[in-house]
């Protein structure tokens, strides 16, 4: 069988989602080529690269899908109970990422597909419905952040200067204010430490971009390299502001809102040489630099969760298996669209979900996919999926679409 029979062959064998990764015009033309016969195919000049570039991305994809491995069943990790409805219920929207593909979503969690085949879980002792602590505990745990988030900007918070304040009866704000600073702490020990003379950013690392009218107000949007030059001008003269080790810097956003505008989040994590170590710190342990118009640094924000709780060291599932428990139903999901299948899968993530409504934290695959019918004026809507990674019989049961959405 001559090299071209092969490589149609191979590519009669590939699913759509296959292909959806190409460049436009080169997946049109592969999967057009895919339909002809052997005998009908007719090759363009360079045939033999083009074999070879399929062949590359065929063994590129296959390898990010490993063959599923499963583990023995460890008897001694508990059997975690998951209220898949409550966490997926209320809220306002979707969870849905507005962009002309999908390389414009960024994603920067240290991360590839097999790299973990555990990931720790831990309870929430801080979360909303978490008894792990009493109140008077919690209080002395947020009390205690806000303590290490006035060290930050050099300044020794007394007893006496806290404000304990109810935004409802089982959600306190402990904060403190001098004249120089604003500091508040919410319950899952994430800190805002304001400065009431905020630091003026220089002329020449402010953004460019004309300011855009949104709802009667002027907004700028700076591209991503000027978020990125501006963050390390905010890390390299403000280190102390950072308090971490090995800080590395991240981008999340990139997506775009309804007038075709495109934010980023650019953020700093703690790093760390211990891939599994660094993954979590990815999510847990962070700080923003908040610059509005980026011409005063206004704000800082700190995340430092409390994961002293461990519940244990759980399997996970492969990517492999994301992909197909999501096209099986098990998933949950805010999009307001039925999982359209499987061709439209973007991309596949790993992540925590951090929120102060989890009851756990744990890992889920979060799996972007293009919703058709959520097409906006040529821009393509990327919806969340989630399937959990903890491996099912860990689980007291699997999550499964009912129809209904929020």
């Amino acid at each position: 069988m001559r090299k071209e029979e092969r490589l149609m062959d191979l590519l009669g064998q590939l699913d759509d989602s296959f292909l959806v990764d190409l460049d436009d015009e080169v997946s049109t033309v592969l999967k057009e080529k895919r339909k002809k016969t052997v005998g009908e195919a007719i090759w363009f000049q360079g045939a033999s690269l083009a074999a070879a570039a399929v062949l590359t991305l065929i063994i590129a994809r296959t390898s990010l899908l490993p063959e599923v491995n499963v583990p023995p069943f460890d008897s001694t990790l508990p059997i975690l109970h998951m209220d898949y409805e409550r966490l997926f219920a209320g809220g306002w929207g979707y969870e849905g990422l507005m962009g002309k593909n999908i390389e414009e979503i960024h994603y920067d969690a240290p991360w590839e597909s097999g790299d973990f085949d555990t990931l720790p879980v831990f309870q929430n002792a801080m979360g909303s419905k978490s008894e792990t602590y009493t109140m008077e505990e919690k209080l002395l745990r947020m009390k205690k952040a806000l303590l290490s988030a006035g060290e930050r900007v050099g300044v020794v918070i007394q007893e006496e200067e806290i404000l304990v304040e109810w935004i409802q009866e089982d959600y306190p704000i402990v904060s403190y204010e001098s004249e120089e600073h604003t500091i508040s702490v919410n319950p899952d020990l994430s800190a805002r430490v304001g400065f009431k003379t905020p630091y003026i950013v220089p002329e020449e690392l402010r953004s460019k971009e004309e300011p855009f009218i949104e709802q009667d107000s002027s907004m700028v949007y700076p591209t991503l390299k000027e978020n990125l030059r501006l963050s390390e001008y905010f890390a390299e003269t403000y280190g102390d502001l950072v308090m971490m080790n090995d800080p590395e810097m991240a981008v999340e956003g990139g997506d775009r809102n309804i007038y075709g505008k495109r934010y980023y989040h650019v953020f700093f994590y703690e790093g760390s040489v211990d891939p599994k170590e660094k993954f979590l710190n990815y999510f847990f342990r962070r700080i923003y630099f908040n610059a509005m118009d980026m011409e005063e640094l206004s704000s800082i924000a700190v995340f430092q969760t409390d994961l002293s709780q461990k519940v244990g060291e759980y399997p996970i599932i492969s990517e492999r298996e994301a992909r197909d428990l999501l096209v099986k139903g098990n998933y949950v999901t805010s999009v307001p669209e039925t999982f359209p299948g499987r061709k439209y899968i973007r991309r596949v993530e790993l992540v925590y979900r951090t929120g102060y409504d989890e009851e756990f934290f744990m890992p889920y695959y979060r799996i972007l996919v293009e919703v058709p019918a959520l097409k906006y004026e040529g821009m393509n809507t990327f919806g969340a999926y989630y399937v959990p990674a903890v491996r099912a019989e860990y689980l007291s049961g699997l999550p499964t679409y009912d129809g209904s959405f929020n």
